[in-house]
C-alpha cells in the first residue's frame, strides 16, 4: 500500500491569526517564519514507520527552504536520519556538503550555485549551526542525484589539488573549465505574470557538459591519479546519467538510477527527498516515490509522499 500524506501550508498576513490546530502555519510578515509542531506532525505522519519519504515541494525560496529545515531536523533528532536527497548535481551536492562541514560560504554563494537564495542563505546556516553539534556518525548528507548546472565548472576546477600542474591530457578540460567558471545559473523556463511561458534553450551548456565528461572518461586514469581523494566526486559528475531538461519522465528513471546507485555504495537504509511534484506523485508512473519501492530491503509501505498544498 502507498501512503500520502497532503501537506497544508497556511499563508498569513500580519493580522491574521495562528489556529492552535494546523500543523504547519507559514507568515508571509517579515522575516517570513514557519510555526511548526513536530508532535502532532510526527502523530500523523507515523515517520518512524517509513525507510524513505519523498517531499514534493512547490520550488519556491521563501517557506520550502522554511520546511525544509523542519523536516530534516525533525527527522534526524528523531529517527537519526542523516541522508537528504536533492534536485540538484553531484557538483553541487558536493558543495553542499563542503559548506556543513566548514561553515565556510565560499563553497556555498556563488553567481551559479543553486538553492542558495532568499531563505535559502537561513536554511544553510541553520542546517550548518545544527549539524555541527551533532556526533560524526550523524551528521547530514546531501546526495545530488538530478543533471549538472553551470556550478560544475567552478567545482571541478575547486576539486583539483592546490599548487599541482595539471596534466598535459587534462589541460584541454582545465581551460574549458576556466572559460565557463563565470556562467550564470541555467534558466530552464521563462516565467511571465507567475506561469511557465516556454522551456529555454540550454543546448550550448549540454554540449559544453557533454564535451567535459567524455574528456574526462577519455583520460580516466590521469583524472584519478591528479584528482586523488577528490577523484568520487569527479567520478560522480563524469558519470551523471541525467540530461539537461525540464522533462520529468525521462528525468525520473535517471534520477531513480543515481539514486539506487548510491543507497547501494553507501548502505542507507533511511533517507528524505526533495523534489518537485512531478518527482514525486504517485500519478506520476516513473517517479520516484513509485519507483523506490523496488529499491532492495524496501516495499511500497515503506515509502511516505508528501504532497504540499498552499492555501
Amino acid at each position: 500500500m502507498r501512503h500520502l500524506v497532503s501537506f497544508f501550508f497556511f499563508l498569513l498576513t500580519a493580522h491574521t491569526a495562528i489556529a492552535q490546530d494546523k500543523l504547519c502555519i507559514y507568515s508571509s510578515r517579515q522575516p517570513a517564519t514557519l510555526a511548526f509542531d513536530a508532535v502532532p506532525v510526527n502523530k500523523l505522519m507515523h515517520l518512524d514507520a517509513y525507510k524513505g519519504i519523498f517531499f514534493g515541494e512547490q520550488h519556491n525560496n521563501t517557506f520550502d527552504p522554511q520546511v525544509k529545515y523542519c523536516f530534516i531536523a525533525t527527522m534526524s533528532q528523531s529517527l537519526g536520519l542523516r541522508h537528504v536527497f536533492i534536485e540538484t548535481g553531484a557538483a553541487a551536492a558536493w558543495r553542499f556538503n563542503q559548506y556543513l562541514q566548514t561553515g565556510d560560504t565560499n563553497w556555498l554563494y556563488s553567481a551559479s550555485m543553486p538553492f542558495t537564495v532568499g531563505g535559502y542563505r537561513r536554511l544553510w546556516q541553520r542546517l550548518y549551526d545544527y549539524n555541527k553539534i551533532l556526533p560524526a556518525n550523524k551528521k547530514l548528507v546531501m546526495h545530488g542525484i538530478d543533471f549538472e548546472r553551470t556550478e560544475v565548472f567552478t567545482t571541478l576546477l575547486q576539486l583539483m589539488p592546490e599548487g599541482q600542474a595539471v596534466p598535459p591530457s587534462l589541460q584541454a578540460l582545465a581551460d574549458t573549465l576556466t572559460a565557463h567558471r563565470g556562467d550564470k545559473p541555467l534558466a530552464m523556463y521563462s516565467i511571465e505574470d507567475g506561469k511557465m511561458t516556454g522551456i529555454n534553450d540550454n543546448s550550448a551548456f549540454a554540449h559544453t557538459l557533454e564535451y567535459i565528461q567524455q574528456e574526462l572518461l577519455a583520460h580516466e586514469a590521469d583524472a584519478k591519479t591528479f584528482y586523488g581523494s577528490n577523484y568520487p566526486v569527479v567520478e560522480a559528475i563524469m558519470t551523471n546519467p541525467n540530461k539537461v531538461t525540464v522533462k520529468p519522465v525521462q528525468r525520473n528513471k535517471s534520477m531513480y538510477k543515481v539514486m539506487e546507485k548510491t543507497i547501494a555504495a553507501e548502505h542507507i537504509d533511511k533517507f528524505i527527498g526533495f523534489f518537485g511534484n512531478m518527482h514525486t506523485s504517485y500519478k506520476v508512473g516513473s517517479s520516484l516515490a513509485n519507483a523506490a519501492a523496488d529499491l532492495p530491503g524496501m516495499k511500497p509501505a515503506d515509502i511516505l509522499n508528501v504532497s504540499v498544498y498552499v492555501n
